[in-house]
């Protein structure tokens, strides 16, 4: 908690944190927080969380994000990703902002490459801003996601679901 975490200058393919389980079995990050974090200048994908597409065998779970700032790159990956198997997780007060409108999509949730057995379950937000950016939120498969007291401006559209 309580610390920056900034992109190498020039990169185009970063990731800040890269949480994946996606070709593992029994693992991920559980019963954590992640809180008072700032995120900037990575051309990749800030927060990056990547499950199994085809079954829940590996999953981080049961993590709560706790004022985490996030600032994407222009023209680079979205602020956050969800993708594949992921259960219980919460945004508090969180922001993940793009550069300019018009420019990417800032949060993404859903499967990885067609697979239909893994994918984003119970992912809440609370008190979230996405804002700067053509999209604010893409979800593209999902079960139980909730958004509370959601913020969004200077976008070219808030949300697009594919269901």
């Amino acid at each position: 908690s309580g610390f920056r975490v900034l992109g190498s200058a020039g990169n185009t393919s970063e990731d800040g944190f890269l949480l994946d389980t996606s070709s593992t079995v029994n693992t991920g990050l559980w019963y954590s927080t992640i809180d008072d974090i700032y995120l900037e200048g990575f051309g990749g994908i800030p927060v990056h969380l990547k499950g199994r597409s085809n079954d829940f065998a590996s999953i981080s779970e049961w993590i709560l994000f706790n004022n985490v700032i996030v600032f994407r790159s222009s023209g680079g990956g979205n602020a956050l990703r969800i993708e594949g198997a992921a259960f219980q997780l919460r945004f508090r007060n969180c922001e993940f902002d793009g550069q300019a409108v018009g420019d990417g999509t800032n949060i993404y949730m859903g499967g990885i490459n067609g697979g239909t057995g893994g994918y984003p379950v119970s992912i809440v937000f609370e008190g979230l801003i996405s804002q700067n950016a053509a999209l604010g939120v893409q979800i593209d498969g999902g079960n139980n996601l909730t958004f509370n007291g959601s913020h969004h401006e200077k976008l070219q559209e808030i949300g697009r679901a594919h269901v």
